[in-house]
């Protein structure tokens, strides 16, 4: 009887072990059950005192039963260890497990030993794997020390029993019950400490952790005074790299008396799976961590997002549903968090019929293009109002969920609109106030021209109706302005081809305003290139316009010297679209007139002018450059970062 052995297997091993033997032939002596442990009972579902009056075919199944009689003929051929994967093993209920098992012969005699086992269906529960008991470590046995009873306890195991416990997992070891001395320890006990066994022979809790020796000695004495079977305890051993947590779980063995005379026990490592436990749950604290920042972050925004999902079928982009949003969405579209967790916030409830298959296209193009600009449309509120949101999305793959980010700006294109009917408002009012005004205007300048023809007037009355000539037309010009402006505001602006001299046209300009140079003594010149086409089509009016605008500066700021206008043709290619005329270059050269008359030119004044033309006529393209140059004060590096500034003057004085 291997009672020693049984022993040890019944109450240290934590893991589902099988002894099986044989001895003679297959025919002549059936494989026999001579131990297994508690946790092997009980996934099998047999009493521990039953199992070692149980054959081989009370537990494996037939054609199992054959596999193990190969392997132990195999075992016993060859005199190595010979394994057999995949044994059915039977419950009480007949249910079927399957075990890995490695048979070895030993003097004449095979032995089964039970290496790993998988449960499919079981009666009784195997022990947790997150229990700390169920993790060993493999060893052999090995004497590390002499005991007069520990001699006389070895004489009562057959010789195959050491030999079986030198395949048993975990690291062994022997200790006197009268003063807790071990006086055997697997060999394998200095590979697990990295302590030789010599040190830890006889008093070894100088290795244990200062704060552990108590509660270690006090459990052996509570368990030897109290005359009990098992003891176990987790403590601290020091070893070379340190302290490490193992649990010591040992079996009581008393003499003829009943009297416990040694413990026998296995030392199992549990600092991997400390630190491992410590890993996790470090992770789990960080990730807990990461999830509530990020739930803060997510409702505490003022920004109104959520996390969208596709409902079946996956295809259909325009069916799609809310699963979690922060509080500014739901104030936004007026719905509360019982009603998000209800499902209420769908694409069909949130989205106007007319914008639905938008987007269904925007939520197609996510996947493809990556996150979405956002796109201005409308969603419907619990109360069937229309809001008018920018409204973004990004897919997250492993998730398989949308975030979409939303920004209301209901107010925003309120206020554009009143702003939009307010401008239009005031063009209309200055439109019609210009015709009005215009009306006497023009009445007041045809009467004081007649005056002029026909009445003989002489001397101060003279002087007066020319005086009222000239103010009239100059307020008449000034209304004229005012009225493009406000075409210009209403996009009304519009450009009247027609042939023109440029010549004719520079020489006009220069002439108009020649008597302003005079008063100031300035040199009034101009230069027309001779590449210059004799004729031109464009609108000679607003050629006219902007030319006495940088004239007109050009002599406000000289007080000596000259200023020159030159015209010259442009080397550059000029491409027919380049030179057809567009509203958005009309609306660019009137805003540069309104800038230039309120600000100080430089030096030199150079806008490209492209020579209009019509879709009619076929004629080349040029490209003209019209420049006025002054020896004026000209404008500072500094000042010319403002030089299209509205109301601003490099010198206010003038």
């Amino acid at each position: 009887m291997l009672d020693l052995t049984v022993e040890i297997l019944a109450n240290t091993v934590p893991s589902p072990l099988l002894l099986l033997g044989h001895e003679g032939t297959f025919f002549d002596t059936p494989v026999s059950v001579f131990g297994a442990n508690k946790a092997l009972c009980d996934a099998l579902g047999f009493r521990f005192v039953e199992v070692s009056k149980l054959a081989a075919v009370d537990i494996l199944a037939e054609p199992s039963y054959g596999r193990l009689w190969g392997a132990i003929c195999q075992a016993t051929d060859s005199g190595a260890p010979s394994p057999v994967d995949g044994l059915e093993l039977r419950d009480v209920q007949d249910g079927a497990h399957v075990a890995d098992v490695l048979v070895h012969t030993f003097r004449g005699r095979s032995v089964c030993i039970v290496e790993r086992f998988r449960c499919r269906c079981h009666a009784s529960p195997l022990p947790a794997v997150a229990d700390p008991r169920s993790f060993a470590s493999s060893s052999q046995f090995a004497p590390a020390g002499q005991d007069v009873v520990l001699d006389e306890l070895l004489k009562t195991v057959r010789p195959i029993g050491l030999e079986i416990c030198e395949r048993m997992p975990g690291c062994v070891f022997i200790m006197r019950a009268d003063n807790f001395y071990t006086v055997y320890m697997n060999h394998h006990g200095d590979t697990m400490t990295g302590i030789p066994n010599e040190e830890v022979m006889g008093a070894w809790w100088h290795l244990a952790h200062p704060d552990d020796v108590a509660a270690i000695l006090g459990a052996l004495h509570s368990a030897t005074d109290g005359n009990k079977d098992l003891v176990e305890y987790v403590w601290r051993c020091k070893t070379a790299s340190g302290y490490r947590r193992l649990l010591d779980r040992a079996t009581a063995r008393r003499d003829a008396h009943g009297r416990i005379t040694h413990w026998f026990g296995m030392a199992i490592d549990l600092e991997d799976m400390f630190l491992k436990q410590e890993v996790t749950a470090a992770t789990a604290q960080r990730l807990a961590e990461s999830e509530a920042y990020f739930r803060f972050i997510f409702q505490s925004s003022l920004m109104p997002m959520a996390f969208i999902r596709l409902e079946p079928p996956a295809d259909d982009f325009s069916r799609w549903r809310i699963v979690d949003a922060n509080d500014s969405l739901l104030s936004l579209v007026g719905y509360c968090q019982a009603e998000l967790r209800a499902g209420l916030l769908e694409s069909h409830r949130l989205v106007p019929a007319e914008q639905q298959q938008a987007r269904a296209e925007q939520f197609r193009s996510v996947l493809t293009d990556g996150p979405s600009l956002p796109q201005e449309v409308k969603i419907v509120t619990k109360d069937g109002t229309c809001k008018v949101v920018l409204f973004g999305l990004a897919y997250y793959k492993q998730a398989d969920w949308y975030l979409a980010i939303i920004v209301d700006i209901t107010e925003q294109k309120r206020a554009e609109a009143a702003a939009v009917a307010a401008s239009e408002a005031k063009t209309y009012f200055l439109a019609n106030i210009s015709h009005e005004i215009r009306t006497p205007l023009n009445g007041i300048c045809g009467i004081s021209e007649l005056l002029l023809d026909f009445v003989p007037l002489r001397g101060p009355a003279r002087d007066y109706v020319n005086t009222i000539t000239r103010s009239a037309a100059h307020l008449l010009t000034r209304i004229n302005q005012l009225l493009d402006f406000t075409r210009l505001g209403a996009g009304k602006l519009q450009l009247v081809e027609d042939v023109f001299v440029p010549l004719t046209y520079v020489e006009d300009v220069v002439e108009l305003m020649a008597e302003a140079a005079d008063n100031k003594g300035v040199d009034l010149l101009y230069e027309v290139d001779p590449r210059v086409p004799r004729l031109l089509r464009g609108d000679v009016g607003r050629l006219r316009q902007i030319l006495i605008n940088l004239v007109s500066n050009a002599i406000k700021f000289t007080d000596a010297g000259h200023v020159k206008v030159s015209v010259t043709v442009c080397d550059a290619p000029c491409t027919p679209e380049e030179a057809a005329p567009a509203d958005a270059s009309m609306r660019s050269s009137q805003s540069e007139i309104t800038q230039m008359e309120q600000t100080a030119m430089p030096h030199e004044a150079a806008p490209r002018l492209r020579a209009p033309t019509s879709a009619s006529a076929e004629l080349p393209c040029i490209l003209l450059q019209v420049a006025v140059a002054d020896t004026g004060i000209g404008v500072s590096e500094a000042d010319q970062t403002h030089l299209f500034d509205p109301f601003w003057q490099a010198d206010s004085s003038f």
